[in-house]
């Protein structure tokens, strides 16, 4: 079982490499990324159930629009 600290290292990464861009320790939200757009969340989605060997729902899809939502949906997945 990961840590939080440890999901939420691995998922700033994953937002990074998705997002062409260096994420610091500020919060990202979909709202307030321009490069955040559709494509680019299935494939960061993609790359998040991956990494974790999780399978998103529909809804877990849809709310996973900020760092800290996408950490939360790992961290369910982690029990």
């Amino acid at each position: 079982m990961r840590s939080q600290d440890v999901v939420q290292s691995q998922v700033r990464k994953i937002l990074s490499d998705v997002l062409e861009r260096p994420i610091g320790s500020e919060e990202v939200r979909r709202e307030n990324e321009p490069n955040w757009d559709s494509l680019r969340h299935v494939e960061l989605l993609f790359c998040i159930e991956e990494t974790f060997s999780v399978r998103l729902s529909e809804d877990e899809f849809s709310a996973a629009n900020s760092l800290q939502e996408l950490v939360r949906i790992v961290m369910t997945h982690e029990k």
